[in-house]
């Protein structure tokens, strides 16, 4: 049943928001989709459910600061809710409310105790007590809903499929690589990757050559402003320009995916997002964006 369907199920009538009808389309970032939708199928809960509360509570993780009640993370829960909830999504034994993949699939864990197979609004309203907050969830996901049908009509007149930005595709690649062990010049999937070696292999993915080295790929991506950095753009550390010796791919504001040592694996860090702020012993050298030199794809 298409989700739009299910929500005047739910509702009895189609929700409207401002938020749905002001302005261009905002829809979810490609990268996340696939997370939400492989958590909707395990909870039983409608993937754009999922979306539109993230969308809601922190703008798809561009906002992670700590809200004046004390609620955190991407999905912005409060501790001892997640203490209660959490689900270690992303090959970990420790979930942590800032990994997209452990926040959005212990989001939809909680729905589904709350009995969003048989009353979505109830659930939606457990998870934040407020009608208007119902209203909104509820608008956002039927406006994705309405959306990604007019886009697919579109692309079906046109022949073609919505593209992905090949920035997110290999955002998308190195998720699929979270606990892979650090491995120093290791570049192999489900096997070992150095901070580099992830990235030089995500992108490949995605149809975009880098060269080997932090400092390499320094040298060959765009230097943009810290607050300019969306997912998929690269953030590089170490002791000058000239001198970088780590990079990491953004996820969000403060929080990269990345492989840093030996015994750590590929996974989320959070790091301040300024230009020479500390990170270990290295700073913060800059902020680049890998848009050039497209290949074929690896398989």
């Amino acid at each position: 049943m298409p989700e739009a369907a299910l929500l005047e199920l739910s509702t009895g009538f189609a929700w409207s928001s401002p938020a749905a009808s002001e302005g261009e389309y905002q829809g979810p970032p490609a990268y996340l989709i696939p997370i939400y939708k492989k958590a909707g199928r395990r909870y039983d809960v409608p993937w754009r459910i999922l979306a539109a509360i993230n969308s809601v509570e922190t703008n798809y993780g561009r906002d992670l600061r700590i809200s004046s009640s004390g609620a955190l993370g991407w999905m912005q829960f409060m501790p001892a809710t997640w203490k209660e909830w959490a689900v270690a999504a992303d090959r970990h034994e420790s979930p942590s409310p800032y990994s997209p993949q452990d926040a959005i699939f212990t989001a939809a864990r909680y729905l589904k105790a709350s009995g969003a197979a048989t009353d979505l609004l109830g659930a939606i309203f457990s998870y934040n007590h407020a009608e208007w907050y119902v209203a909104e969830v509820l608008g956002r996901a039927q406006q994705m809903d309405e959306h990604e049908a007019a886009v697919a009509a579109a692309a079906h007149t046109a022949k073609t499929a919505p593209k992905i930005p090949p920035t997110e595709k290999a955002l998308i690649a190195a998720m699929h690589e979270i606990g892979t062990p650090y491995v120093w010049g290791g570049e192999l999937e489900r096997k070992a990757f150095d901070c580099s070696g992830l990235v030089q292999w995500s992108f490949a993915k995605a149809g975009i050559e880098l060269p080997r080295t932090a400092q390499e790929q320094y040298d060959a991506t765009t230097r943009i402003a810290a607050d300019e950095a969306e997912p998929g753009d690269l953030v590089f550390f170490g002791g000058s320009a000239g001198d970088v010796s780590h990079v990491g791919i953004v996820v969000g504001p403060g929080l990269m995916l990345d492989a840093t040592h030996t015994g750590a694996y590929v996974e989320y860090s959070n790091f301040v997002p300024q230009i020479g702020a500390a990170f270990g012993s290295d700073l913060v050298v800059g902020f680049g964006h890998p848009g050039a030199a497209e290949v074929t794809p690896s398989p």
